[in-house]
């Protein structure tokens, strides 16, 4: 009516980054895992703002007004981005944390099942904990989109270290292959009629502790001692 002040607020789809990018909301979320560890989770929320008339007005008058979050209420939107900050990023930081306590940090990291699973834990908790946070249905949660999990330089240098240990187990045990073969080689020569001696030269000879060198039948042999 005559003399009543107007307040303007965004309307339709909004999003929220944390992906750290210029532009973005904030930098990308960080969770602690399972085993205690701590990954930099980017990603965004897509949401609105309800525009039901009596929604509206108690929004404004318990949330908005606190804020100064309608435009033209404080210097570049700032009063905005205060109450997502506080009513939208806390409330996300809260449920992510608690589904990376499902998993440990090389699960979330390497594995996409475990990321699925994460994501899906987050845009099962995020509305109620947006809510209650709240107090009223003022936002719609429409989607929640998390990228791959950054571990620390730290973490990413003792996976590395895991997987050289891993291939050098696996050549370790190749080689044990190859020398267990050579010992049932030397079983077999005795087997087959062969002296010890003549089966433990071979053997040695096979595995480069001895030189053999053929000598032509009726050939002469000369060594020159030391």
């Amino acid at each position: 009516g005559p003399g009543d002040k107007h307040y303007v607020y965004p309307d339709g789809q909004r999003t929220f980054s944390f992906t750290g990018a210029a532009g973005s909301e904030q930098a990308p979320c960080n969770v602690t895992t399972k085993d205690s560890q701590t990954l930099a989770v980017p990603g965004f929320v897509t949401f609105k703002l309800n525009t039901d008339c009596d929604t509206l007005r108690k929004f404004h008058e318990t949330v908005g007004k606190k804020y100064a979050a309608y435009k033209d209420g404080k210097p570049g939107n700032a009063g905005w981005n205060e109450f997502l900050n506080d009513y939208l990023a806390v409330p996300l930081t809260k449920a992510m944390n608690q589904a990376a306590l499902n998993t440990n940090w090389e699960e979330l990291y390497s594995q996409e099942a475990k990321q699925t699973a994460f994501e899906k834990s987050v845009v099962a908790a995020l509305p109620a904990s947006v809510k209650k946070a709240l107090g009223g249905d003022y936002l719609t949660i429409l989607e929640v989109s998390i990228s791959k999990p950054t571990p620390s330089q730290g973490l990413l240098d003792q996976l590395a270290q895991k997987e050289q240990n891993r291939l050098a187990n696996l050549a370790q045990e190749e080689k044990n292959k190859t020398q267990n073969t050579k010992y049932l080689g030397f079983k077999q020569c005795l087997a087959a009629g062969i002296s010890e001696q003549t089966c433990l030269t071979l053997n040695l000879a096979e595995s480069g502790k001895v030189t053999i060198w053929p000598i032509p039948a009726g050939q002469g042999v000369v060594v020159n001692p030391p």
